[in-house]
């Protein structure tokens, strides 16, 4: 009985002090690794008549760096207006190119759950999931031309 004692007592502190054991994040999916980088606004669609406007009559932030952490910043004219949060879940369907982004702040609003999804390669839309559905799309900076 003493050994066993003995025994469960030295593997207890050896537990205790050995070095921590380094805590890995889980792996980015791919559609994270995706989104992650900045992001220039091209357009916007929507409405009740439906129609398009180019980036100067939109009142969006032009601008949207994502980072590898979940944070994000948003941009207007060169200026950062918010820096925030955002998350992702991929879709069923189509985890590698669609998907819902919940961003805080959003684009409009303090908080905005839009969908996400790749057209062509380097060109994100965001749209909203009702209402108007107004469409963003985005091209990412360093996308191939």
């Amino acid at each position: 009985m003493m050994n066993v004692l003995n025994v469960l007592t030295a593997m207890i502190l050896s537990a205790a002090c050995a070095p921590s054991a380094r805590v890995m994040a889980p792996a980015q999916s791919v559609l994270m690794k995706t989104v992650v980088g900045s992001w220039s606004l091209t357009q916007g669609c929507g409405g009740i008549a439906y129609h398009c406007r180019g980036v100067g009559s939109l009142t969006v932030p032009n601008v949207v760096v994502f980072h590898a952490d979940g944070t994000m910043d948003q941009f207007r004219a060169g200026v950062k207006v918010a820096s925030g949060t955002f998350s992702l879940t991929a879709s069923v369907t189509d985890s590698l190119r669609a998907g819902t982004v919940l961003m805080n702040p959003g684009l409009e609003g303090p908080s905005e759950t839009l969908a996400l999804t790749f057209s062509i390669e380097g060109q994100l839309m965001l749209a909203e999931p009702c209402c108007d559905r107004l469409t963003y799309s985005f091209i990412k900076a360093n996308a191939p031309d």
